[in-house]
C-alpha cells in the first residue's frame, strides 16, 4: 500500500475525473449509513438540523455529493484507487468558533480496506500544512458516539468547543471540536 494524499482546490466534473467521480460516489454510497444520520438523509455536508425526523426520503447521495463538489479535497489516493478523502470549507461561518470563521472539516471517509492506515490523521496533517490553512482555526463537527474520530481528535490536540445535546436523536449528540492551524 502505497498511499499518496493528494490536495484538490476543485473537483470538475469531467471526462478526465470521470473515474476518480465514480470512485468517490461509490465510497459514499458504500459509507452512507456508517453516518449519523447517514449522508442520504441530508441535503449538505454544513446542514445544521441532523435529528432523524429531519431526514430526507425523496433523494439519494447524489445531493450529498454535489454538496461536496462545492468544497475543496483532500484525497487518499492509492495508485488510481480511491482510499479516502477529507472535504472542507474554508472561511466558512461558524457560531462556535471564537471569531465567527474558520476552515470547516465537513466530511472524512475513508475505505474499509484502507481503515486502521492512519489516513484520517495523515489527512489532518497535510490540511494543517497547507498555507492557505495555517493561521485559521480548523473546526470539524461530529457524533458523540464516533469513537474512532473522537479518538483521532484528542490525539490530535482539537478541543471540543460545542456540544448540542440529544442533537441527532436520544442521546446522540452533535459535538463540535476546533484547534489553530
Amino acid at each position: 500500500m502505497n498511499v499518496r494524499i493528494t490536495y484538490v482546490p476543485v473537483l470538475e466534473e469531467n471526462e478526465a475525473n470521470a473515474g476518480l467521480l465514480g470512485q468517490l460516489k461509490d465510497l459514499l454510497r458504500w459509507g452512507d449509513e456508517q453516518f449519523v444520520p447517514p449522508l442520504s438523509a441530508r441535503h449538505s455536508s454544513t446542514q445544521s438540523d441532523l435529528a432523524p425526523h429531519a431526514a430526507a426520503v425523496d433523494h439519494a447521495i447524489d445531493d450529498y455529493y454535489q454538496a461536496l463538489l462545492e468544497q475543496r479535497f483532500l484525497l487518499a489516493l492509492d495508485g488510481d484507487s480511491l482510499a479516502g478523502f477529507m472535504s472542507y470549507r474554508p472561511e466558512y461561518a461558524c457560531d462556535y468558533v471564537d471569531g465567527g470563521k474558520c476552515t470547516y472539516v465537513s466530511t472524512i471517509l475513508v475505505a474499509e480496506q484502507y481503515r486502521g492506515a492512519h489516513l484520517t490523521e495523515q489527512m489532518y496533517r497535510v490540511l494543517f500544512d497547507l498555507p492557505s490553512v495555517q493561521g485559521t482555526v480548523v473546526a470539524t463537527r461530529t457524533w458523540s458516539k464516533n469513537g474512532a474520530h473522537l479518538h483521532i481528535l484528542g490525539e490530535m490536540g482539537f478541543d471540543l468547543i460545542q456540544t448540542l445535546p440529544d442533537d441527532r436523536g436520544p442521546g446522540i449528540d452533535t459535538v463540535y471540536y476546533a484547534k489553530q492551524a
